[in-house]
């Protein structure tokens, strides 16, 4: 079988990549050294015992390209339209699970296993985590401008699907591993003002705009998830109020309302023609938290807006 091709290639320090001819081709040439010499793996062989020894790959410890797993990310979760027709059903259903998956591998490999907390590049860890806190609570939000943009002038319309990141299936990883991953960053921080100020805009924004729509989704497993037998479960927005404290509800809805404020809204208008009166308009704007907000202003057909646009049927 090819397993036992591979193992027998793996004892003499051979490559085991390739097919069935490959391997075979390889342990010939091993043999009778008819061809050349096969191509073989780093490492050494023990001269006792005549077992081959890989060598060990040195574990890379240089710090996250942020803006490259930024890219990479992005792609993952906003595929283009060309590779989403290609999809399944299931596909679909369970794409932002996988994308989760995904965010917390990288969290994993780039920010705890590379020890950046412990080695001081806590500002690096904290800007990877922002743009998967970003990416989440925002979407593509570049997509939903440029959508508005082509659309601008022709009335209301439908605002284009998919640039959300929908956490609908995603309550697992949520639960057990990517909450808990912030939690543990959070902790691992030198300083709580270190926390607010690197990332509790970001980490304030995802909880109100995302897990705030289905209570469940604030808790998290305090516990190593081993532990079946014992679970303890924790409010993520109690323990990110301790970190990047909020003087209370009303301060929070205060805060959301600057935020929104501060949003950057697409203006448009939409246009009414009754039979044998002029086309009557309504000026409106758009961002992603709001939706659809009237301005307040009712022109007539030739009338100039507020920004001295013609305003046309």
């Amino acid at each position: 079988t090819n397993q036992q091709l591979k193992d027998l290639c793996r004892d003499k320090g051979l490559i085991v990549s390739g097919k069935r001819y490959d391997l075979v081709l390889r342990l010939l040439q091993n043999k009778s050294g008819v061809g050349g010499a096969p191509k073989r793996a780093a490492g050494t062989v023990d001269e006792e015992t005549g077992v081959f020894q890989p060598k060990k790959r040195a574990k890379s410890m240089k710090p996250p390209n942020v803006e490259k797993l930024q890219e990479r990310i992005f792609k993952k979760c906003f595929p283009s339209q060309e590779v989403k027709q290609k999809w399944s059903n299931n596909k679909y259903k369970y794409h932002p699970s996988e994308c989760m998956t995904y965010m917390s591998n990288i969290i994993d490999k780039e920010i705890f296993e590379k020890e950046l907390f412990e080695r001081g590049e806590e500002k690096c860890a904290w800007e990877l985590i922002n743009v998967i806190l970003n990416i989440i609570t925002v979407g593509n939000e570049a997509r939903r401008k440029e959508w508005a943009a082509e659309h601008s002038g022709r009335g209301i319309f439908m605002m284009i699907g998919g640039t959300e990141f929908e956490l609908n299936r995603c309550s697992d990883n949520l639960k057990y591993t990517f909450l808990p991953q912030l939690v543990k960053a959070m902790k691992a921080t030198s300083k709580k003002s270190v926390v607010s100020e690197l990332s509790g805009k970001f980490l304030w924004a995802f909880q109100s705009r995302k897990l705030a729509e289905i209570p469940q989704w604030d808790e998290y497993d305090i516990n190593d998830r081993s532990d079946w037998q014992n679970r303890k479960w924790g409010s993520f927005k109690e323990i990110l109020n301790e970190f990047v404290p909020r003087k209370g509800e009303s301060s929070t809805e205060e805060s959301d309302d600057e935020e929104e404020e501060e949003e950057p809204q697409t203006r448009f208008f939409s246009m009414t023609k009754i039979s044998g009166e002029p086309v009557k308009t309504e000026e409106l704007t758009y961002s992603h938290t709001v939706g659809f907000k009237p301005v307040g202003s009712n022109q007539q057909e030739g009338d100039t807006s507020a920004n001295d646009k013609e305003v046309t049927p």
